[in-house]
């Protein structure tokens, strides 16, 4: 059966397309004595789609309309490029590391800072011996451990992966055109997650600062120390705003994602920051000691940058739902 509003093939037992959403006006069952039964039941897929009379439910098919925009956004270009994008940022970085270590780049690092120690004349004689062993066992530890450190995943990017990769698997299955929300579900509790260790972090550093501003009143002018203060508290209130901008976000698509009812509450906030911290990310990688590094840290930034432009996205297709629906 094909839709008559975007051309697309659909299963000839589906009450809705599955690429637009649109109700799928198929003909009318025949009852065994040759005559119309006037009701026809539709396959569940996560919808009531009852058809009775040929009127469509209008809560249905506003319902539709929501969940095909979900799922032709999920299963975009655009969403699989994201995912990709942080799957390979998260690969290189990892065989960045252990190859940096590996080749000899840390090392040569290392080694610099060592040169720049004894040229400055601070330690000299048996200070000077007693630097070099350690510097030696440093090196050997690092070189040992190298293999454990690189492939010592980090959990955060990890998670986030499967949830991407579940959303978008999910979203380019044609039997529902209701998308499984355990992708996000996965994204949501992530976000929960890094929301109360920021607020942890965030806590601690703020009472370091404050003994610290406590101790060095009378060294330091008493102006300075406010300024200091405030500027400290003030990145810390932006990151927690930012954390749970973005948790309230994903708690709303997850929400839509089950029921079908039209919302359209993304935070531009969350999504302009999430690209403005990629583009940081970006040019912060320049600055990185070793090439393979900076392709690692350009791609996941590039990554970073498109997720906050799905979620502006998401947001503007909600409210072109809308305006079909009214």
């Amino acid at each position: 059966m094909y839709c008559t509003n975007c051309g697309k093939q659909n299963a000839d037992d589906v009450a809705f397309c599955f690429n637009c959403g649109e109700p799928l006006h198929a003909a009318e069952d025949t009852a065994p004595n040759g005559s119309a039964s006037g009701a026809m039941t539709m396959p569940d897929y996560g919808i009531s789609s009852n058809l009775t009379d040929g009127n469509y439910n209008e809560k249905s098919e506003a319902a539709s309309r929501v969940f095909a925009k979900i799922k032709t956004l999920l299963s975009s270009n655009m969403f699989l490029i994201v995912a990709i994008l942080m799957s390979a940022g998260l690969v290189l970085t990892m065989f960045a590391q252990y190859n940096y270590v590996q080749g000899g780049g840390m090392n040569q690092m290392m080694h610099d800072i060592l040169d720049r120690v004894h040229e400055s004349d601070l330690f000299n004689g048996e200070e000077s011996e007693i630097i070099d062993e350690a510097f030696d066992e440093i090196m050997e530890s690092i070189e040992n451990s190298s293999t454990r450190y690189s492939f010592s995943l980090p959990i955060g990017t990890v998670v986030l992966l499967i949830g991407l990769w579940l959303l978008y698997a999910d979203a380019k299955k044609r039997d529902s055109l209701q998308v499984n929300a355990r992708g996000m579900n996965v994204l949501r509790i992530l976000t929960l997650i890094e929301l109360i260790l920021v607020c942890i972090g965030c806590g601690l550093i703020g009472v370091v600062a404050l003994l610290v501003s406590i101790f060095a009143i009378g060294a330091i002018p008493a102006g300075a120390i406010a300024i200091f203060f405030l500027i400290v508290a003030g990145v810390m209130a932006f990151i927690i705003v930012y954390y749970a901008k973005l948790y309230t976000t994903l708690k709303s698509i997850n929400s839509t994602m089950n029921n079908g009812i039209y919302n359209d509450k993304v935070s531009m906030f969350a999504a302009v920051v999430t690209i403005v911290f990629g583009s940081i990310g970006a040019l912060s990688a320049l600055g990185s000691p070793y090439w393979l590094l900076i392709i690692a840290e350009l791609t996941s930034s590039a990554g970073s940058i498109l997720m906050g432009a799905m979620l502006i996205k998401y947001r503007n297709g909600m409210r072109e739902v809308t305006g079909t629906l009214i």
